[in-house]
This record gives C-alpha cells, sequence and structure tokens, in this order.
C-alpha cells in the first residue's frame, strides 16, 4: 500500500474520530438536506446510496426520502466468492437489510442484482463514501477497491457521482494509481463543491 495513502488514511479516520456524535449527526444533516435540496437529487428517479460504517457520514435521510418520494434505492452488495467486486440491489425499506460482509448492512441474498449493462437500470445519482476527496475528484477508501471497480461500469458512464464527506475529508492531493476513479464532487456540511 502506498504510504502516502496509509498516512491520509490514519489522519481522516483520527479526526473523524475526533467528531462528538451529535456535531457528527449535525453536519450528517446539514449535508443530507444540501444534496436533498439540489436538482440533482430532485431530478434523480434511480439514486445509489451506501450504508455508513466506522463514522462515514450518515445517509439515512436520504434512504427514508427518496423512499418517501417514491425514487428506485440501490444499495450495493458486496459479491459472495469475487472479493473486491460489488453488485447493487433496489430496496424497498430497511427491512430488506441485513449484515452482510464486514458487518455491514447489505440487501438481503434473497434479492436479486441489477444488470450491469443496462443503462436503463443505472441511477442518474450515486453517492460514495469516501475517507478522504482530492480536488481533482479523486477519492480514498479503505483500500479494498470495491468502489473504483463499480464507477468504472460503462453503465455508470452518465450517472453524477459524488462522495458524501464531512468537509475535514477534503485535501488537495491525494497519490493516484491508474485504477483508481474519479467523482464529479463531494457534497458537504458547507455545500457542494465540483472537480
Amino acid at each position: 500500500m502506498n504510504d502516502r495513502k496509509r498516512a491520509v488514511r490514519a489522519e481522516i479516520l483520527e479526526q473523524r474520530a475526533m467528531l462528538s456524535p451529535e456535531d457528527a449527526a449535525g453536519r450528517s444533516k446539514d449535508a443530507q438536506d444540501c444534496l436533498m435540496a439540489s436538482s440533482h437529487w430532485t431530478s434523480a428517479r434511480i439514486v445509489m446510496l451506501y450504508m455508513p460504517i466506522r463514522g462515514e457520514m450518515d445517509t439515512g435521510l436520504l434512504r427514508a426520502r427518496a423512499w418517501t418520494e417514491g425514487k428506485r434505492v440501490l444499495l450495493p452488495r458486496c459479491v459472495a466468492g469475487r472479493p473486491g467486486e460489488l453488485e447493487l440491489v433496489a430496496c424497498r425499506d430497511a427491512a430488506e437489510l441485513a449484515p452482510g460482509a464486514y458487518g455491514i448492512l447489505e440487501p438481503l441474498s434473497s434479492l436479486s442484482a441489477i444488470d450491469p449493462t443496462d443503462p436503463q437500470q443505472a441511477p442518474q445519482l450515486l453517492i460514495a463514501p469516501c475517507l478522504a476527496v482530492d480536488r481533482r475528484g479523486y477519492r480514498l477508501g479503505y483500500g479494498g477497491g470495491y468502489y473504483d471497480r463499480l464507477l468504472r461500469l460503462p453503465t455508470l458512464s452518465m450517472t453524477l457521482c459524488l462522495g458524501l464527506i464531512y468537509v475535514m475529508q477534503l485535501v488537495i492531493s491525494l497519490p493516484v494509481e491508474h485504477w483508481d476513479a474519479r467523482l464529479h464532487g463531494v457534497c458537504t456540511e458547507q455545500g457542494f463543491l465540483w472537480v
């Protein structure tokens, strides 16, 4: 693993852990409110969200609003027997989730994944978890490459891909490998930043 990436991961995890639960909840609400007030959210019929872990910005308000508004909500699920690969599954409510790989809530195994080759099933808006994002839109995750593979799917070529992060997770520059995928921007508690 790249030493610089390792150092950034450690630094961001430490900073994120220093947020009080109340502060984290307030910042998460502000970022989610900002996103839900945007035309990007309003116009999206299909949205892909993530289930937060380890202090990641919450997505609970986004899920609840999307279900209320009748949007199709796609959530990621690790593909059994294929490390580093995610599939997207449409979920109608929280009852269709259970702990999966790494203890993260995932769509039930009984639910079918969308066809990754069908552009009609692709989300118009994809919200990705990130440890850090730089000013060029490169994201840093936990190192498994799950989202780098996902974001490179041809089906997502027309999808608006955003990171949902605390503003402290923005960095000037990250070391980039040839497989690293870029986001179009981020939404923070202070608003949008486009790249």
